[in-house]
Order: structure tokens, then sequence, then C-alpha cells
């Protein structure tokens, strides 16, 4: 009687993998990955669109000085942003102490 070899785990992996893409083949793949068709969605109705006079008009603008003080609070934002990275860029960094030899951590 022949001696049997056990399998290995990378084989039995490649098995399973390849039996989950023989499976997925089979599946219908539009219903596990795609979209759902539409007439799935609207229950084999006919679609039906959203009539143009219900949507509601555009809002107003805010008044001009509002609009005019939020773009100043922005400029401030920015200007203080570019201050505070010009601070970092300039400021010195001290490198951390080098580790010690592996032969004086093992010991």
């Amino acid at each position: 009687m022949p001696c049997r070899r056990p399998i290995s785990p990378v084989t039995s992996i490649a098995s399973l993998a390849i039996a989950a893409l023989a499976m997925a083949a089979c599946a219908d793949t539009k219903k596990l990955f795609g979209r759902p068709d539409l007439a799935d969605m609207a229950g084999n109705q006919p679609l039906s669109y959203r009539a143009l006079s219900t949507i509601p008009k555009k809002p107003d603008l805010p008044p001009q000085e509002m609009r005019d003080e939020a773009v100043q609070a922005l400029t401030a934002d920015r200007a203080a942003t570019a201050q505070a990275a010009d601070r970092l860029r300039n400021e010195s960094v001290t490198p951390p102490e080098p580790p010690p030899p592996l032969g004086q951590v093992f010991q």
C-alpha cells in the first residue's frame, strides 16, 4: 500500500478558492455585486418622475454684509493656518537617540 502524503495548507486553500470561484460563476452576480434592476425596484410598475412644479425655488442669497464677513473670517483662518505651518517648518527637530546594539539588548 503506497504511503499517502498529507495535503499542504496552500493546496487546500487553493482548492477552496477554486471551488468558491466556480460557485460564484454560476450565481446571479447582478444581485450579488451589481446594481439591482430598476424593474425589480419599482415592483414591475412603470417609473414615475417627480413633477418639476413641485420642486421648491432656489433660496435667496444671504445679505452682502454676511457674505463679506464669512469671506473675511475664512481669509483670517487661512492666514493663521499658513503662519502655523511656517512655524512648524522652521522649528528645529531633535532626532531620537539610536537604539543600543543588539548584543547589549539580549544579554
